[in-house]
């Protein structure tokens, strides 16, 4: 991808907040990983103790209606240099990595939603695709 890029978080506006945090930790993590150079360099404080480098990417967290984040999956992962990492309703009730590869290849499309999004890709791109939700409050 070249030019100016965009990253964000796109969770189901009706989710109890516990689910939101926990859908916004793991598609943070899936999402920094498939990042090249997301971190910045380690840090020092005045004491000398050591801190980690933080993230450099500005990363909103808007919120969808449930059905909007099934459409916006869809069009984001026809979208040219778009990243779309989805948390669905396969992976919030698994309990280990094998049973949600077991669970989604298995689950009837019907039956699969989701609770979050994470996106990235060109600013033009995202804008397009998430430009209209409001901030999750």
């Amino acid at each position: 991808m070249s030019g100016e890029t965009k990253s964000v978080i796109v969770v189901d506006s009706e989710l109890p907040v516990g689910i939101v945090a926990n859908t916004v930790a793991y598609l943070g993590v899936t999402l920094g990983q498939r990042m090249e150079d997301c971190l910045r360099p380690d840090v020092v404080d005045s004491a000398g103790q050591p801190h980690t480098g933080m993230a450099q990417v500005v990363l909103p967290i808007l919120q969808a209606p449930r059905e909007a984040l099934t459409q916006i999956q869809r069009r984001a992962a026809a979208a040219e240099d778009v990243l779309v990492i989805g948390f669905s309703n396969a992976a919030q009730s698994s309990g280990l990595y094998e049973e949600y590869a077991a669970k989604i290849a298995t689950m009837p499309l019907e039956e699969l939603f989701f609770l979050g999004l994470a996106i990235h890709g060109p600013k033009k791109a995202i804008n397009k695709l998430t430009g209209s939700l409001p901030l999750l409050r």
